[in-house]
């Protein structure tokens, strides 16, 4: 059905995916929900999309899933519209790789009018095994999966750290914006970010006209040579106003960018607010809204701003919040 509003439950411990939206469905909600150890027998997911539209997904904790936190899935006119917002999402992508903590698959260069804003995405996982039987863990997955000509998303003031796949992958599309996110850049991680022709599919599998800009690249370690991941590019790319530690700047790209130490209050605290003299503002970086992530930001205010009603009698987000979340809430707020 329609307009269905899914708010304030637990769920824990399931075999396969929590929640699914089915073929032509439109204007679902789901907020201030906790997930906790979904899809442990099958490539599962807190939430599995096919071909919906007016979907909003916000102010959810998941943490451990088989495969993504969320997946938007379809093609076509009638798969569009999404927000994907204020999310707090650790350990996905324990059972598989090619693969993202969000992820969206289009097969149509037809825009998909998505926001995804104001996440904590951490240990995107990938699972897989080689031909000698090597487990490899962590293993190609990344915290955003723009997968199979997802074009027209707008990614912006999310936290992103662990993947090794490069923390956004475009694969195809066009007209994205990855604008003011936070990259934590660890040694296992081959690539900052991935934008790459798609050769799996026909038509315009050239990347054009995406955008990143205003964005931190911060790299736990000293590391030489790009960790750009670019090939196959169209018209129209813009890589540029970012900031590096510990890294290059990418050569072709990032003319007005800079090498800095963005001043993060306390990193190894896993305080990453910026302080007050950071260069980064200079580039137009602002700070992330901490404490509107996971279900402690659906506060009474937000509730009635972005009206999402209220099924349970605190105010505290969903009935159970995992230590993990707790943790970082305390820390920033």
């Amino acid at each position: 059905g329609n307009n269905t509003l899914i708010a304030g439950n637990t769920f824990e411990g399931i075999a396969d995916t929590a929640i699914y939206v089915g073929t032509n469905v439109s204007g679902t909600t789901i907020y201030a929900n906790t997930f906790r150890d979904v899809g442990e027998l099958d490539y599962g997911s807190a939430l599995y999309c096919q071909t919906s539209s007016n979907t909003k997904v916000v102010y959810n904790d998941v943490y451990g899933a088989g495969q993504y936190a969320f997946s938007f899935k379809g093609a076509g006119t009638g798969h569009t519209a999404f927000t994907c917002s204020n999310n707090f999402i650790t350990r996905t992508n324990r059972r598989a790789y090619d693969t993202g903590a969000i992820e969206f698959l289009n097969r149509s260069d037809l825009d998909l009018n998505a926001t995804v804003s104001g996440n904590y995405i951490s240990d995107a996982g990938g699972f897989g095994v080689n031909t000698s039987g090597t487990i490899l863990d962590p293993y190609r997955a990344s915290c955003i999966y723009l997968d199979d000509l997802s074009s027209n998303v707008t990614i912006t003031k999310n936290f992103l750290r662990g993947a090794t796949w490069g923390q956004v992958f475009i694969h195809g599309g066009d007209d994205n914006l990855i604008e003011n996110n936070f990259h934590i850049i660890q040694p296992q991680d081959l690539y900052v970010s991935t934008m790459h022709a798609n050769g799996n599919l026909t038509g315009n599998v050239n990347p054009e006209r995406n955008t990143f800009q205003k964005n931190i690249y911060y790299s736990t370690t000293a590391r030489t040579g790009t960790l750009w991941n670019v090939g196959g590019l169209g018209t129209g790319n813009v890589i540029d106003y970012n900031t590096y530690f510990n890294l290059p700047l990418l050569s072709g790209y990032d003319a007005n960018s800079q090498i800095a130490d963005p001043l993060f209050a306390d990193f190894g605290a896993d305080n990453f607010a910026l302080q007050g003299t950071s260069p980064v503002f200079a580039k137009g970086v602002v700070n992330l809204e901490w404490t509107r992530m996971g279900p402690y930001g659906y506060t009474q205010a937000a509730a009635t701003a972005e009206t999402l009603p209220r099924f349970w009698s605190s105010w505290a987000g969903a009935p159970f919040i995992d230590l993990n979340y707790q943790a970082h809430f305390a820390l920033y707020g």
